[in-house]
């Protein structure tokens, strides 16, 4: 009966001291984790917008709104002639021998309103 007496304050022994391990041992290593701060939440990130560029403008004459473009097909209208169409069309009146010669149909410089005519 005594070994069992002595087996059994033995075996309590050792469990209490494990059990003073474990409590050292954890209560430690929560200690050394007190001072360091958890990690910061992660986001998703969002998508960044492209920076604004401004705009630069582009010198740019206006176009009259009696302009004719050339290489397509004119109506003529009532008091068209054909410098009034190459100032129109070129910028410059005395420009009219191009389209003058562009269209053989036309006689001696004169335009009949509704004929269609090439501007070149």
């Amino acid at each position: 009966m005594t070994r069992i007496l002595i087996a059994s304050v033995v075996v309590m022994a050792l469990a209490a001291g494990c059990g003073s391990k474990n409590k050292t041992a954890s209560t430690g290593s929560q200690d050394s984790l007190a001072g360091i701060a958890p990690p910061p939440p992660v986001h998703p990130t969002t998508p960044q917008a492209a920076p604004v560029v401004p705009v630069t403008p582009v010198d740019v004459a206006p176009v009259p709104e009696n302009h004719v473009a050339s290489g397509q097909r004119y109506v003529v209208k009532k008091g068209d002639t054909l410098w009034s169409l190459a100032q129109k069309t070129y910028g410059d009146g005395k420009q009219y021998k191009r389209i003058s010669s562009a269209n053989p149909s036309i006689k001696n410089d004169k335009l009949v309103a509704g004929q269609t005519i090439v501007l070149p």
